[in-house]
């Protein structure tokens, strides 16, 4: 009971007096306040590093629609632009608000509040998903079911998987058998028909009948044939089949555009797709045609008009397979806003599409960047840095 006390206490001592000690400052955008770090307390920065919400905080996640969550003592709340308490210090773990959402758990369960701390999905569940397109999947007692972004159940909680909306729809396992739901819950096609299935993306989904993959469409029509080994979803127009132990590209009528002749692929992005032959990988255009010899180790998918390839070691290549950098990195990866990151003897740091040097190589992990702000782990700290390099912790 004494502990109880204490908390109610903390909390409004939290809400109408802590707000005071933050440093306030008027119309400061979301985008202009950076997660800060002094020694291992955090606050919030503007661009030119001036303390906006004082550092005390046991860890901060970035600003989104003007609501910075910080924790302390194992409590999280929300802060407002000017370091004022608009959420009190009192949710076991939070995400970001998004579209004026944010999933908070308390007494090990899980539910969404609104920016006015309003619960909106009760805080019941065992756990929820995030929301995609309106939906959100939940489970309770074990079993999985839908909720809309009022809180209102969809459907009961009956499944054993429910995944995210995607084109409309979405993907539940029903007593082991897989099917889609619309946004009002209903099955469409034949139910829970398919021993295996994929999302849905460009209009169609990959679906298994009697182990061989087809596809269908958003009326659960077929339109491809169940007749192959394995499926990846469409991309660009194309879609990846396996048949006889090789790989190849269908369109959406099942047509096959590029024989099944390769020991991998991936999928079509921007034009091209990265295809391996004798241990090699090459790239090729939706027509077959080889445009990029077979010549790399690992290969990745085009991103901004360049990929990472490997040949001993990482690099970077156009579209017309010019090399970008020299073959010297140990590792290589895409993390967004036109950036990669590179590592070199355990270090990363990122480079941008000119192979030019952005982000000098000292950090033991580097985070995709969101909003040009990444994560980066420094020694054994947290902290965050922007796309020129700027760091927000000392």
């Amino acid at each position: 009971m004494v502990k109880i006390i204490y908390l109610s206490i903390y909390i409004l001592i939290f809400s109408y007096f802590f707000p005071f000690l933050a440093m306030a400052q008027k119309n400061v955008k979301s985008a202009e306040l950076y997660p800060a770090r002094k020694g291992k307390e955090w606050g919030y920065m503007n661009k030119q590093r001036e303390w906006i919400v004082h550092w005390g905080y046991d860890e901060v996640l970035p600003f989104a629609e003007e609501r910075g969550a910080v924790k302390l003592d194992n409590k999280w709340g929300f802060v407002n632009m000017q370091g004022l308490a608009q959420i009190s210090l009192r949710y076991d773990s939070v995400s970001s608000f998004s579209n004026g959402l944010a999933k908070v758990k308390q007494n090990k369960k899980e539910g969404f509040i609104n920016k006015e701390a309003k619960v909106i999905v009760p805080i019941k569940y065992d756990k929820v998903k995030d929301f995609k397109e309106g939906l959100a999947a939940f489970q309770l007692q074990g079993k999985w079911g839908i909720l809309n972004t009022q809180g209102a159940e969809i459907t009961g909680n009956q499944y054993d998987y429910v995944g995210d909306c995607n084109e409309g729809l979405v993907l539940v396992n029903f007593s082991g058998k897989m099917g889609y739901l619309n946004k009002q819950g209903r099955e469409i096609g034949s139910g829970y028909f398919y021993k295996s299935a994929l999302d849905f993306k460009d209009g169609f989904a990959g679906v298994m009948i009697n182990d061989k993959w087809g596809f269908i469409d958003k009326l659960g029509n077929e339109v491809v044939e169940p007749k192959y080994e394995q499926v990846r979803n469409f991309c660009e127009g194309l879609a990846a089949v396996k048949t006889g132990g090789m790989w190849g590209f269908i369109d959406k009528t099942g047509k096959e555009i590029i024989p099944c002749a390769y020991n991998d692929v991936l999928d079509f992005s921007e034009g091209l797709a990265a295809v391996i032959s004798n241990d090699k990988w090459g790239y090729i255009d939706k027509t077959g045609r080889l445009i990029i010899p077979f010549r790399f180790t690992v290969a990745t998918s085009f991103k901004s008009g360049f990929a990472g390839v490997m040949s001993k070691k990482w690099g970077i290549i156009n579209s017309s397979a010019k090399e970008i950098t020299e073959y010297r990195y140990d590792d290589l990866k895409f993390v967004g806003e036109n950036l990669f990151a590179v590592k070199l003897n355990n270090k990363w740091g990122c480079i941008d599409a000119n192979g030019i040097e952005v982000i000098p190589i000292k950090y033991t992990q580097i985070f995709e960047f969101q909003k040009g702000l990444a994560k980066v782990l420094s020694g054994k700290l947290y902290g965050y840095i922007t796309k020129d390099g700027s760091e927000y912790f000392d």
